[in-house]
């Protein structure tokens, strides 16, 4: 079964045709040919495939096609463009992005020398 998914990618309107299951990260890097978002895991752990949805940073390997029709996603390419007056990204960074270079943010753990990741979808409230 398909579903033509309507929504705005980076400012422009994108229509694809796709299974309303697929994934979010598949139909970007698939059919609109967006390759700045990655994937890592594939369990939404790492951050890698993160996107805005909306404005709200979510895991693109976990939303499915058909939770976008209407909606606004920002990928990694739309935060590297920003605009001329206001770009989002440090020069620096913008560079890291058109050569296809990402990093993970990365935290030491307390009990162990290895690194783990630092999730930046966190809904909940840190104060007591």
């Amino acid at each position: 079964m398909s579903l033509l998914v309507t929504f705005g990618v980076n400012g422009q309107i994108a229509s694809v045709e796709v299974s309303p299951w697929k994934r979010l990260l598949d139909v970007l890097r698939e059919d609109l040919h967006l390759t700045g978002t990655k994937e890592g895991c594939g369990e939404g752990e790492c951050g890698a495939c993160t996107v805005l949805l909306d404005g709200v940073p979510v895991n693109s390997c976990l939303v499915a096609a058909g939770q976008c029709d209407g909606r606004a996603v920002t990928t990694v390419e739309g935060l590297a463009r920003g605009s001329a007056a206001e770009p989002l990204l440090h020069a620096v960074q913008r560079e890291l992005v058109a050569r296809g270079v990402f990093r993970l943010r990365m935290k030491p753990r307390m009990s162990s020398h290895s690194p783990e990741p630092v999730h930046p979808i966190s809904t909940q409230s840190t104060s007591s």
